[in-house]
């Protein structure tokens, strides 16, 4: 079963914060999240979104920086892709949903907003796939909608959520629900 943990922070919604503070912040408040949102790149190896705020004017393009983070990014994903291709050969279904779930976190996680809803919508249309699964995919589209503030993406995965729950979700997705 898909641990419901890796899609508790992906994508890191203070770094949503610290954009909007390099945006509309004093000056300090400016310097701080910019400096912020590039240890949160680095760390999470966004190149996808690091070149639209350099795109939208927030940072300044560092050329050295965007070719480590694609590296980077492009390993893991070879990585995942081969995980994936692995389950699918040797593994049964429950394996394989929670490989192409770790992809799509990744997906995510590296500011790939619409390859990793494409992705969490291929998996939420398997009929293998677990309803907690379900669940964890609509709170992981949530958190884009949130990172990337789409309202109304917001409003129908919560519908979704919704439906899934009063199909039989567990306690702690419920829970969830209620918090959002």
């Amino acid at each position: 079963m898909a641990d419901s943990a890796i899609f508790a922070k992906k994508p890191e919604l203070p770094l949503a914060q610290h954009k909007f503070a390099a945006l509309n912040g004093t000056p300090e408040q400016r310097k701080e999240a910019l400096q912020k949102l590039v240890e949160g790149i680095k760390l999470d190896k966004m190149a996808v979104f690091y070149s639209r705020l350099v795109d939208e004017g927030i940072l300044k393009e560092d050329k050295a920086l965007v070719a480590e983070l694609e590296k980077a990014s492009t390993a893991e994903l070879v990585a995942l892709d081969k995980k994936v291709e692995e389950a699918k050969e040797e593994h049964g279904d429950l394996e394989q949903n929670e490989s192409c779930i770790h992809r799509a976190v990744f997906l995510a996680q590296i500011g790939e907003d619409d390859k990793a809803h494409e992705a969490y919508e291929e998996i939420l249309q398997r009929p293998t796939t677990t309803l907690n699964q379900k669940l964890d995919i609509v709170f992981g589209k949530l958190r884009l909608g949130l990172f990337y503030y789409r309202p109304q993406l917001i409003q129908k995965e919560i519908d979704r959520a919704h439906e899934l729950v009063n199909k039989g979700g567990d306690w702690d997705r419920r829970n969830r629900l209620k918090a959002i």
